[in-house]
């Protein structure tokens, strides 16, 4: 499988990509008063106990909020906001360490794909866990995290993100999922909350790299909704994790192999690399005159729904999303035998 490579061309290996996502929890961990972990769990304990929410959520705001007010001792939630929603992402993806590391191919496939109108806030919500890390070419940036979180009964869910540069920096963004968001609006909104809940004075300059954080979240959003795709080109994800029982109350330990590293789309990638050969090799040897010469037709997103379609039985219909990759047109291809790749 092609390891994955930034904008800037800065290369990982295979122990990069298992070790730079670690060193995201050290964040977490900074400036903490007690061990930010423990208090996690705590607090997801106590709100447990008064109130449930969707799966899809390893905890609510709530839990959060309250998660770094003790492991960071103070109430003034502006200062530390961006603990708060960075221990939402890194939190859960601490238990299992699930590393997706996109084909080369993939990625920047899937970076080309036009965004959907609307973002596809049920798709999302069948992210393979609780949080991904994601490696791809076609990122723009090294690795990003990604998981969704729950406020209350009348706010909508939303997705926070997690990206790390070349350089080691940063970047942190919190998109509310409202039902017929666009990526737009939803960044849109995420400056003005960001501006309201921080003093900090490196938010004035949000408003200037909108575009940037608009590409950035669109390109991320294509990769975990192919996560959630029908019969995506991965191993499947793993049962969610069940906490021990400890004297102090049910407490999740993260596994001592360290980053659990998932190939996506080798399989695809083979088969790309295969035909964009023979493509131009078919390319170059059309006739003059043909009203269709051999051509790439871009990836697209198709959504369908399945199951029965009766007035007495709502509800039972789902969703599918599936991702159609880029087609070679007037030219047919050799098939290929199927790439396996052991999931480490």
């Amino acid at each position: 499988m092609d390891l994955p490579a930034t904008q800037d061309d800065y290369y990982v290996t295979a122990e990069e990509i298992a070790a730079i996502p670690l060193t995201a929890l050290h964040y977490c961990e900074q400036g903490a008063i007690e061990n930010p972990w423990r208090v996690l769990d705590e607090c997801r304990n106590h709100r447990l106990a008064i109130k449930r929410w969707p799966a899809y959520a390893f905890a609510d705001v709530a839990t959060y909020i309250e998660t770094g007010i003790i492991a960071y001792g103070t109430t003034n939630l502006g200062s530390i906001i961006l603990k708060v929603q960075a221990l939402s992402v890194l939190g859960p993806w601490r238990i299992t360490r699930g590393v997706y590391c996109f084909d080369a191919e993939l990625s920047r496939s899937l970076a080309d794909t036009d965004p959907a109108e609307e973002i596809p806030i049920d798709i999302l919500l069948r992210l393979p866990e609780w949080s991904v890390c994601i490696f791809g070419a076609g990122l723009g940036v090294v690795c990003a995290f990604l998981s969704i979180t729950f406020g209350d009964d009348s706010s909508p869910p939303e997705i926070v993100i997690v990206t790390i540069h070349a350089d080691q920096t940063r970047t942190l963004l919190a998109v509310a999922l409202n039902p017929g968001t666009t990526i737009a609006s939803g960044v849109d909104a995420m400056i003005k909350r960001q501006f309201e809940l921080s003093s900090l004075k490196h938010y004035e300059n949000l408003v200037e790299e909108k575009p940037r954080f608009t590409k950035m979240v669109s390109t991320i959003l294509a990769h975990a909704l192919y996560l959630c795709a029908d019969e995506p080109d991965m191993a499947p994800a793993p049962p969610r994790p069940i906490p021990k029982r400890t004297r102090s109350g049910s407490r999740f330990f993260p596994p001592d192999t360290g980053s659990r590293i998932v190939p996506v789309g080798a399989r695809f990638g083979a088969i790309f690399r295969r035909t964009r050969a023979e493509f131009a090799v078919a390319e170059n040897n059309a006739k003059t005159g043909r009203s269709m010469p051999p051509h790439w037709r871009k990836a697209h997103w198709s959504h369908f729904w399945t199951g029965p379609r009766k007035p007495d039985k709502p509800g039972q219909q789902k969703k599918i999303v599936k991702w159609i990759a880029p087609t070679f047109v007037n030219a047919t291809p050799e098939d290929i035998p199927v790439v396996v790749r052991e999931v480490q």
